[in-house]
């Protein structure tokens, strides 16, 4: 699958942040921590693949970048 034009997006999500530790006490982030998150996706057809629901497959996703939310 190393051929063939790929799609790739790009995109933002608004998402909380709030990691805990085994105690229960955040470590990083907070309830209320909204930051705004970049990521990127890349899909590529696979053309030995006939169904066309299942010949995108994913060659690609990460979080480019996050900024804290400011209000």
């Amino acid at each position: 699958m190393d051929e063939g034009p790929a799609l790739i997006f790009t995109f933002q999500t608004q998402q909380t942040k709030c990691v805990r530790d085994r105690t229960g006490k955040i470590v990083e982030g907070g309830e209320d921590y909204i930051e705004t998150a970049f990521w990127v996706f890349a899909m590529r057809r696979d053309p030995t693949i006939l169904d066309p629901l299942l010949a995108w497959q994913v060659m690609e996703i990460g979080e480019i970048q996050t900024q804290k939310m400011m209000f």
